[in-house]
């Protein structure tokens, strides 16, 4: 299923603050705002892939916390991900094309490579997280926590915490990217981790 294209995975992947583990990585300000951690826990299982998928994807990460100096709100990523119905891959690389971060998961198992230069708080758990929140179908996502409510409507993704029935994260699909077609752009806002990634993405060839 095209709808779990990649992009979350990427783009949070490092630029996003994924989770309180990237602002202290990107900016090294021990200052830096901390932002709440979400209770979300989905993962992009690969049983819900229907159509294999090659995509490079080129990720804009903004922070919006508090105390980070406004030049250091922002940067960039670039990625590669591939997924078929048995196994995902996500190739992480940075602004210069250096490669970064491997990631596979096969649906029960993760298997990553790093560079040394990695900080520990960058977990793949995380960006796998994101990535199914983004492109998973709902009705998995539901299945996988049961203290969310997950509402499409038309090109809109809102995941709200049923308890405080406030927004954990809302998702944006443009320039042709929905739910079912993962080709153009995609933005997630993280409202409780305090981040927005726009992850625009281009079949491979």
């Amino acid at each position: 299923m095209k709808r779990f294209f990649l992009l979350a995975s990427l783009a949070c992947t490092l630029a996003l603050n994924g989770c309180a583990w990237l602002p202290s990585f990107i900016w090294g300000n021990d200052k830096t705002f901390e932002p709440a951690i979400s209770e979300l826990k989905y993962k992009p299982y690969p049983f819900a892939v229907r159509q294999e998928i090659t995509a490079i994807q080129k990720i804009h990460f903004e922070y919006f916390g508090q105390h980070v100096p406004e030049e250091q709100r922002k940067t960039n990523f670039y990625a590669l991900f591939w997924a078929n119905s048995k196994t995902l891959k996500l190739a992480v690389l940075s602004e210069m094309h250096q490669r970064l971060w491997d990631i596979q998961f096969n649906g029960e198992t993760i298997h990553e490579e790093r560079l040394a230069g990695l900080p520990d708080n960058l977990q793949a758990h995380l960006l796998l997280r994101d990535i199914a929140a983004a492109l998973w179908p709902a009705s998995h996502l539901q299945a996988q926590d049961k203290r969310f409510q997950v509402v499409d409507e038309q090109l809109v993704r809102q995941i709200v915490n049923k308890e405080t029935n406030a927004p954990e994260v809302t998702i944006t699909y443009l320039d042709g990217a929905n739910q079912n077609r993962p080709w153009g752009t995609i933005e997630i806002v993280n409202h409780q981790e305090r981040y927005r990634v726009s992850i625009t993405s281009n079949q491979a060839r």
